[in-house]
């Protein structure tokens, strides 16, 4: 092979250059994808939270509903009407 003293240099001068290149495309691929998954686990745990918190909310709907009728022993035909609405 042949090469002349400009096409070395051209190729001395592009390797370090594409060297750095490709190894600064490689870290910020690893910390893009370290950052996904770090906001895939935040996500889930403040969503799984919200979900928690809501749940309780229901529940706590649901039997202030129906205390008044388990103070006074209602019949379940008294309930009903109630657990309906």
């Amino acid at each position: 092979m042949n090469l002349t003293i400009r096409k070395r240099l051209y190729i001395l001068s592009i390797i370090p250059v594409l060297t750095i290149a490709l190894g600064m495309m490689w870290f910020t691929y690893l910390q893009t994808n370290a950052y996904n998954q770090q906001q895939i686990d935040q996500t889930h745990t403040t969503m799984m939270a919200m979900k928690k918190a809501e749940l309780k909310n229901y529940v706590q709907m649901a039997r202030s509903a129906i205390e008044p009728l388990l103070k006074r022993n209602a019949t379940l035909e008294e309930a009903l009407p109630v657990l309906r609405e």
